[in-house]
Order: C-alpha cells, then structure tokens, then sequence
C-alpha cells in the first residue's frame, strides 16, 4: 500500500508489538511519515475500526480471524451483485494464485505457524477451499 501514490497509511495493527514496529520502519525508509500503531492483543483491531480518519483497512490475518474481523461488507456485496447493481459479472476471481508452501515450515512466515496448523484439517489444499468460497 506504501507504493501508492498519494496513499496516506494512518494506522498499522498487529497483535504483535515487533511487527508493528517493523512496519514503521519500513515506512521511515520511504519518507512517509510514522502511522498511528495498534498492537498487544488480539483485539487490538477493534479500537482501529472506530478511528474515523480511516477510510479502508486492509485486512490479512489468519482464516480463524476472518469472520469476526470482516463486517457485513461481504454479504451487502455479494447481494448487490445478485441484483445486478453491478451489471452482468463476466468474471470474478478470489483466493491465492501464489504458492505459499515453502512459508509453512517457516518459524517466521506466519504468526503462530497458523497455516501449517490449518493444513492439518484442510488436506494441504488451501488454495482450492478459498477458491470455492469465493463471493461472486
């Protein structure tokens, strides 16, 4: 997002104070200025949510934290599209279309290795279970 031109990135969220930070810090080697950060629990997203100065959030956490994360946005627009508000969708497309296996085993690719774990119960086929759960 820090690549966009004329982006203004306000806030930062993680439960993990280090990540966080790092991102600051990533921020600073681009000239942008410091974002207000939001870490140290897992809930620290909700008090994100109630900054008014914040017109998107993007959101990439773990899949057991996509539904109390994610509002009725999903649903409004899969209902819009129902009624045609859209027009007639010739083509939509969700999911991953990166392979991401080599993360798995990766102590610091993903917070708690929760994608590993999630392969446990998904028989290693992420990517086609997203895939189908697709809202268009």
């Amino acid at each position: 997002m820090s690549y966009i031109e004329g982006v203004e990135i306000v806030g930062l969220c993680d439960q993990y104070d280090d990540c966080v930070e790092n991102m600051q810090k990533l921020l600073a080697k681009q000239g942008l200025p410091r974002a207000e950060s939001y870490s140290g629990s897992k809930d620290t997203w909700k008090k994100m949510c109630e900054n008014p100065d914040i017109d998107l959030i993007y959101i990439t956490t773990p899949w057991s934290l996509h539904t109390p994360i994610y509002d009725s946005f999903e649903l409004l627009t899969l209902n819009m599209a129902r009624q045609g508000f859209f027009g007639e969708i010739i083509h939509a497309e969700g999911a991953y279309i990166h392979d991401l296996r080599s993360l798995n085993f990766d102590k610091n690719g993903y917070a708690e290795m929760w994608r590993l774990k999630e392969n446990q119960y998904r028989n290693g086929i992420l990517s086609d279970i997203q895939k189908n759960h697709s809202i268009l």
